[in-house]
């Protein structure tokens, strides 16, 4: 190719590009993000408000006239031979991360979008909708495959969320994504560290990994609330009887041949599809995590907000029935 031709090969590619991240916008849903993000959604702890009403622990200082004794460290006041207090300041709103899956596989598609292009959309709307949210929160981004290939601290403001949502769009339609595994366990340890304050972290991806999601997840679920959004292509759990066939793992490339007109093949690669499905959710709720999925063919906002109503109400019964207990000792 001549650098004539490359150039307007270049130059086709940043058009489509720009064209896509319009239309990303553009189509941004409004999800309903609030039912994690909020202080009292602590995490691990689905529906349970955190000790304190809204505040963390800050540091531990010497005790002074006037503070309150049930405040006293007795551990810390035990090895230093003196009174110490515990301080603590009001929690803010949650960091919110997405982290998108890039990995070989996530470029299939049996529709108009392949599951790439649906978790592109799902992570704009929850970038948006932190954006134009109640306080405009922090919102940061990372893009993964086999290890953590791109990260974006937590920032406020339209720019900078503009800024990850063209990234995301301009690496999707990038050829070095069109191979690789999913590398979950690494990526979501190395995401766990570079968040360093406490997080939301949306987790989007196909769940296409031989690892144990429950290990993978588990640190991360430990310090952070992490809400493990699956994205499948419904064809993807069924054969279509067309005879001889070789199907292709799009990660590793490898190729194996079938017989797709066997009905014993397509019932055996319909019930490991759905077994694998199965372990998945099983796993990440294991974890720690929330856990969402998603078809590419659905509107993916309807079952995003759907789980998010459940997560509210179980708040609420929760935080209402700690209210009642406290009132009722109070007495």
């Amino acid at each position: 190719m001549s650098g004539t031709d490359q150039a307007a090969a270049t130059s086709t590619e940043e058009e489509e590009a720009e064209k896509r991240f319009r239309d990303v916008v553009a189509g941004a849903k409004k999800l309903d993000i609030g039912a994690w993000s909020r202080p009292s959604y602590a995490p691990g702890d689905r529906g349970r408000r955190r000790p304190g009403g809204g505040i963390e622990f800050s540091e531990v200082r010497e005790y002074a006239a006037g503070d309150d004794p049930r405040r006293i460290d007795w551990n810390v006041s035990a090895r230093h031979g003196g009174l110490f207090v515990k301080e603590f300041v009001e929690e803010s709103d949650l960091d919110i991360y997405v982290a998108v899956d890039y990995s070989g596989s996530t470029s299939f598609g049996s529709g108009p979008k392949s599951k790439r292009d649906v978790m592109v959309e799902i992570a704009a709307s929850v970038i948006l909708s932190a954006l134009n949210g109640r306080d405009g929160g922090r919102i940061g981004m990372a893009l993964f495959a086999e290890s953590l290939e791109s990260f974006t601290g937590a920032r406020r403001g339209r720019r900078h969320a503009m800024g990850m949502i063209r990234k995301m769009v301009h690496d999707g339609l990038s050829e070095s994504y069109r191979q690789g595994k999913t590398g979950i366990a690494r990526s979501m340890s190395r995401l766990a560290r570079a968040a360093g304050r406490r997080s939301v972290m949306f987790v989007i991806s196909d769940l296409e990994t031989g690892e144990p999601l429950a290990e993978a997840l588990r640190g991360a679920c430990a310090k952070h609330e992490v809400v493990m959004i699956r994205v499948h292509d419904p064809h993807e759990r069924t054969l279509p009887d067309i005879g001889y066939a070789y199907l292709e793992d799009m990660e590793t490339g490898g190729q194996v041949l079938v017989n797709t007109s066997s009905t014993e093949v397509r019932d055996a690669y319909r019930g490991a599809a759905r077994r694998v499905a199965e372990r998945a959710r099983e796993e990440a709720l294991r974890a720690g995590a929330a856990y969402i999925d998603i078809a590419t063919g659905e509107p993916f906002d309807a079952a995003f907000n759907r789980y998010a109503g459940t997560v509210a109400a179980a708040t609420a019964m929760t935080t209402g029935s700690s209210r009642s207990a406290a009132r009722r000792r109070r007495r």
